[in-house]
């Protein structure tokens, strides 16, 4: 539509332009023969004073009309054609004021010939008027002053008859084309008009689905709260505006909220979410800002109390737990807390801080709520640069191993060793495995980490070989690698990488691990001791409903864990415990294995108790592999 009406637009520029200079060649060729006559009609002029008038007049028209040419075949190729035209009419009304000679009547009469111009780039009715404004004086005159100097009257009358034959020939070209532009400006002003409307209703629709979509991106669907979005912009606007001394976000997690939705439903647990909203919106809470920031976490904001009177409020409205009578079941949830003692606090690190308070809830287990300070920004900020550092460590194989012996009993030499991993670091000095261990299991490390362990652990496996030792290394292996698709198939293609038999590998596993997707675990452990490997389970006792798991699982080895051993001398119950798991071993055909053993004392007792495979510093402390080889 708009190229269209460009196209049409051009093409009246250039109609415009082409009868402009028709007309113009018409003007000067009237003109120049009504010169030529009157200049020769003259009988005051000698031959020669004739001549020397129609010499320039002649060569100006003609340099005129080819100047009229080259315009007329520029025309839609440049854009100047409009500038070259009005050179051409101040030059037509000097050639005018020259012929006219010198009378200034003469001059006034050929004004109409310049007027004509305004036919096609000015206002066309306005050119007519005065053009028959200008035939009434020339016809008025002619009558007073018949005889009235002769020339003069004879160039009056030629400019009548040239406006007049210009008139005949021009009206209906200059009106068509004005019909044309007055019928081009109305259409496109309805045009433009029903545009405007249509635009208009654009932006009304526009309005309405703005707000529709402000509606969406702040608020949560399910319990109509602000979203995360909405309340980040809701607390900015409320730091701006209020004093922020006694203001305070809380950041409320329903704890196991996920397994409310798997018991109970998605539905339900929409309608649990809906209710703990409606308990944060009762007045006497005072909340500011609710919002939903979370698939389980609310977000308060709590203005007008000083933090002492907060946790009260806490204790007092909240507690630890939420009953809901109506759903029939109990809400435990955890609250972190952040206090905005800072102007420099924006929304967000007020929220981050909150979270950080809220993840320690997590870690402590005995508090339902957690204030953030300074402390605790330290201890993240720490761990933080724990992770990095670790992440370096794994990166450039800072990780080392070392391998505790594992003595029999019955053959009187040791038999295995246990790899365990260790990490010294130049910022943080000798670092527990219980803490990296932790940090990488939490972290994304934990695969890199332990595609490390493996590989050095079957390095070694590997000098051993090369040796020609019959010592196994067992190696401990964490739930998050277990819960890997390719974890069999990745640890196969290193055992096979290094030519390591098999048999001399063990893998420890701990009861945590079978808590989620057993299956997964089952199919991993049967593909290892399908080719020889044997699997260890470690720490036996301690953890969950092991006894339903011994029929079920590829286990060889059983690890009696320490906490046992630590007592069998001085505690009958846990001796007694002992004595089951022993038996209950030899029932599932199971060898059993004791570690943390520190005394001689403890060592003897269980050989009584037929446990012959021992583990602890009472044979050997952890070893470097230089120092393995000296003790197998």
């Amino acid at each position: 539509m708009i190229k269209k009406n460009i196209y049409q637009m051009h093409e009246l520029t250039t109609n415009r332009q082409r009868l402009s200079i028709k007309i113009y060649a018409f003007i000067y060729i009237i003109g120049l023969l009504g010169s030529s006559i009157s200049i020769i009609s003259n009988p005051l002029n000698t031959v020669d004073g004739k001549l020397k008038q129609l010499i320039p007049v002649g060569i100006v028209i003609t340099f005129s009309l080819v100047m009229l040419y080259v315009l007329y075949r520029a025309i839609g190729k440049v854009n100047w054609i409009d500038k070259g035209i009005f050179v051409m009419t101040l030059l037509l009304y000097g050639i005018i004021t020259v012929v006219s000679i010198g009378k200034i009547l003469s001059v006034v009469i050929w004004v109409p010939i310049f007027i004509v111009f305004l036919f096609t780039l000015m206002d066309i009715k306005l050119s007519y008027i005065l053009i028959t404004v200008h035939l009434i004086v020339t016809i008025l005159y002619n009558m007073k002053y018949p005889a009235y100097h002769y020339e003069v009257t004879k160039s009056t009358y030629v400019s009548m008859y040239t406006i007049i034959l210009i008139l005949l020939i021009t009206v209906p070209k200059v009106l068509n084309l004005f019909q044309d532009y007055q019928k081009k400006i109305s259409e496109d002003n309805e045009a433009l008009l029903k545009k405007n409307k249509h635009v208009n209703v654009l932006l009304e629709d526009n309005a309405a689905k703005n707000m529709q979509l402000t509606e969406i991106a702040y608020k949560d669907a399910v319990t109509n709260l602000l979203n995360r979005q909405g309340f980040i912009k809701a607390l900015g606007d409320c730091l701006e505006k209020t004093d922020n001394r006694d203001l305070s976000v809380l950041l409320i997690d329903i704890v196991q909220f996920r397994n409310i939705n798997s018991v109970y439903g998605y539905g339900f647990g929409d309608k649990v979410l809906r209710k703990i909203s409606e308990l944060l919106g009762n007045p006497k809470f005072k909340a500011k800002h609710i919002a939903r920031v979370g698939n389980d976490t609310f977000a308060v904001v709590i203005t007008d109390l000083k933090i002492d009177e907060l946790e009260k409020r806490i204790n007092k409205d909240l507690g630890y737990s939420i009953f809901l009578e109506e759903l029939s079941i109990n809400i435990k949830y955890r609250i972190g807390i952040s206090a905005c003692n800072s102007n420099k606090k924006t929304a967000e690190i007020l929220l981050n801080e909150a979270d950080i308070a809220l993840s320690k809830t997590k870690e402590l287990h005995t508090m339902n709520y957690f204030i953030y300070d300074l402390k605790l920004d330290y201890e993240i900020k720490n761990r933080f640069s724990m992770i990095w550092a670790l992440d370096q460590a794994i990166e450039t194989k800072q990780i080392f191993m070392v391998y505790q012996p594992i003595y029999d009993m019955a053959a009187g030499k040791v038999v295995s060793v246990e790899a365990l991993a260790r990490w010294q670091d130049d910022v943080f000095g000798n670092i527990s495995p219980d803490v990296f261990i932790e940090l990488a299991e939490k972290s994304t490390l934990i695969h890199p980490l332990g595609d490390l362990i493996i590989e050095s652990v079957c390095q070694f496996a590997r000098r051993l070989d090369d040796v020609e030792s019959d010592c196994c290394v067992t190696i401990n292996i964490s739930s998050r690698q277990l819960g890997r698709e390719d974890f069999a198939e990745m640890f196969l293609e290193q055992i096979d990488a290094y030519s390591i038999n098999p048999q001399k590998i063990g893998v420890e596993i701990t009861e945590s691990i079978l808590i989620e997707r057993f299956e997964l675990v089952v199919e991993h452990l049967n593909r290892l001791r399908n080719r020889g490997i044997k699997i260890y389970l470690d720490d036996f006792g301690t953890g969950y409903s092991s006894l339903n798991y011994l029929d079920q699982l590829p286990i060889d080895v059983l690890k009696i864990d320490k906490s046992f051993v630590d007592e069998i001398l001085i505690s009958n119950r846990k001796r007694h415990i002992l004595e089951t798991i022993i038996s209950l071993a030899r029932q599932f055909d199971l060898n059993v294995l004791a570690e943390g053993v520190e005394t001689r004392e403890q060592a003897e007792l269980l050989e009584k108790m037929g446990v012959h495979r021992m583990q602890g510093y009472y044979y050997s402390m952890p070893l470097k592999e230089n120092e393995v080889y000296h003790a197998i």
